[in-house]
């Protein structure tokens, strides 16, 4: 706020005295932008002192600090941006034909890209930006002698577009997954081939192999395992800025998670290989908070993984981290999930007795998981009278139609034709349980949204288990 003031304050930026006025206030009352001190009629009084009010008036103030504050982003924006300033005043040395200057900041320029130690595909596209300017120096001396830079233009465009091009593709893959869209692949085959063609080339260019080896991963390319993804990336990784750290990790977390739910169970423990790294750096933090549902699949996938020692530390240190809102509910929850895991049901009731939920994502889970408690408790009536209320609160609110809320649904059908069977195995023929039970268990292998789906296999099996 103070730097937005001293921008408003220089005539060349901001001619209109109401503005800097009406600025000059708000930096005094900054951050407490309550109607008391902000209400139309208050910043009025503020800037035109004993007048009538006149909204139209005070409207025009308004839009002339709001594109005050547009340029104040743009130049802030910009001043951290070295290349693209060093890029533009290249093109206005040229333009206004200050050759020695020119020639001055054009070395500095090509200097210090090679000296980037970034080198994800914006370094290729500054790089190229950097040897078009030297070829167009060229050009514009006329000279006939063999000169690099030209080459090295098109390198580094290739590196760029190659990359981006892969980068895309491998966001596409996950996107598809998720979104059941089709996208079209232009030029994805050829790309695919050059790069093999030029593979002791492109492995000493990091934004483009991460990204080969990342699509094969994906698309389920049984040369290129996750094992040596994630060594690759390791490797590589100080080359990419931490947002992109971050993507990349994450498509490797995407990337895992798709394999738990095709079933493949022992991905829970390469899951949590990549989260303790991910923690480590810090690369799921979001201003300096561990968001709640990071916190939440955390845990689940630590659970699945058989690692209670260690998410029962992760709980408790990383309460902290969380959003101050949120942090109660959310270490609640997860702890009721632990004490379930670990065969302490009484432990999981009494805390999610006492757990207050506003987003629909807690509801179901807490639901899930009371559920799956009064199963293993043999409360069968507890469980019918919480999914009666399930039921009435789904018809009470319509927007919850979702994939999730058939999940639970489903979840509660079937758990619910589960306990049936088990009360009466002990007076009916066996005969007729196994029957019953290889029919639910093809009816929830055949159903497509089920939460929870492992743990309600797992229930079926132990009751075949149980029949002679």
């Amino acid at each position: 706020m103070t730097r937005f003031r001293e921008f408003s304050e220089s005539p060349y930026h901001n001619k209109h005295l109401d503005v800097r006025q009406l600025i000059e206030y708000l930096s005094l009352v900054y951050p407490q932008f309550d109607e008391n001190r902000c209400h139309r009629t208050v910043l009025f009084e503020q800037l035109f002192p004993g007048e009538v009010f006149d909204f139209h008036r005070l409207s025009v103030v308004f839009s002339y600090a709001v594109r005050l504050l547009e340029s104040f982003y743009k130049m802030e924006s910009f001043s951290e941006e070295y290349a693209a300033q060093s890029r533009l005043l290249l093109q206005r040395l040229r333009k206004d034909d200050q050759s020695v200057l020119y020639q001055k900041r054009l070395q500095e320029f090509q200097t210090q890209t090679e000296k980037e130690p970034v080198r994800n595909s914006n370094y290729h596209l500054e790089a190229f930006y950097a040897f078009r300017e030297a070829d167009i120096d060229y050009r514009r001396k006329g000279k006939h002698e063999w000169d690099p830079n030209l080459q090295k233009k098109q390198d580094q465009l290739d590196c760029f577009f190659i990359s981006e091009k892969l980068r895309d593709h491998c966001e596409l893959v996950i996107r598809k997954q998720i979104l059941k869209g089709n996208y079209e692949k232009h030029l994805l085959a050829e790309i695919l081939d050059h790069v093999g063609q030029r593979l002791d080339y492109f492995n000493q260019i990091p934004a483009v192999i991460i990204y080969y080896q990342l699509y094969f991963l994906l698309i389920g390319n049984p040369d290129q395992t996750l094992e040596k993804t994630l060594t690759s990336l390791q490797k590589l990784e100080a080359y990419f800025p931490r947002s992109e750290r971050e993507d990349l990790y994450n498509m490797l977390l995407n990337y895992c998670i798709d394999r738990i739910n095709q079933g493949m169970n022992e991905y829970h423990a390469r899951a949590l290989l990549i989260i303790k790294w991910q923690l480590e750096q810090e690369l799921i933090f979001q201003k300096g908070r561990l968001p709640e549902w990071h916190y939440k699949n955390i845990v689940t996938i630590a659970l699945r993984a058989g690692e209670l020692e260690w998410v029962r530390q992760f709980i408790e240190q990383y309460k902290s981290s969380l959003h101050p809102d949120s942090a109660e509910r959310a270490y609640k929850f997860n702890l009721a999930s632990y004490y379930y895991t670990v065969g302490q049901p009484e432990r999981t009731l009494e805390l999610l007795a006492h757990l207050e939920y506003n987003d629909p994502r807690y509801y179901l889970a807490t639901k899930a998981l009371l559920l799956r408690t009064y199963y293993d408790l043999q409360e069968y009536e507890a469980l019918r009278a919480l999914s009666e209320a399930f039921q009435q609160n789904m018809k009470r609110n319509k927007r919850m139609t979702d994939d999730r809320i058939q999940g639970l649904n489903n979840l509660f059908r079937y758990t619910k034709k589960a306990m049936a069977i088990k009360n009466k195995m002990d007076y009916q023929p066996n005969n007729r349980s196994k029957q019953e039970l290889e029919k639910l268990a093809d009816q929830i292998t055949g159903t497509q949204a089920i939460i929870n789906r492992p743990w309600l296999q797992d229930k079926v099996g132990e009751l075949q288990k149980m029949l002679p």
